[in-house]
């Protein structure tokens, strides 16, 4: 299994068969038990903390996102002065001009449903407004 030394380094090739099982790991533990068993304590919880480990909290990660996202959602539509149809339909205009051309809310006023400042380009105080072709 051992090749010839070079400078000193045993040269080995690695496989599945020659990889270091978990009870024989690489590195030499002292031969205090009590040592050896809190050094394999910690190897198995840092070893815990990879992919496996945060899976167990995706479920509860999405969950809050889609509270947070639900919750935001009834905010505004409880906090909206327009109603809860036209809300809607604000909140879809969102994204960008095209948008609020497609559900009808372009041009906009500032004040009225569509309206987001990012959608008005020359700051005018309207957004989404036709410019003419060249």
């Amino acid at each position: 299994m051992s090749e010839p030394r070079k400078s000193g380094i045993v040269w080995r090739r690695v496989t599945p068969a020659t990889v270091a099982p978990l009870r024989q790991p690489w590195i030499r533990l002292p031969r205090s038990p009590a040592v050896r068993r809190w050094l394999r304590q910690m190897y198995e919880a840092l070893r815990g903390f990879g992919w496996t480990a945060r899976r167990h909290y995706r479920g509860a990660i999405a969950a809050l996102v889609m509270g947070a996202l639900v919750g935001n959602l009834l905010f505004t539509l409880v906090t909206s002065p327009w109603p809860m149809g036209t809300t809607l339909l604000h909140i879809a205009a969102f994204p960008n001009c095209a948008a609020a051309r497609a559900v009808g809310l372009a041009p906009a006023g500032r004040g009225e449903p569509g309206y987001y400042s990012r959608h008005d380009a020359d700051n005018d105080g309207v957004a989404c407004e036709p410019w003419p072709r060249r």
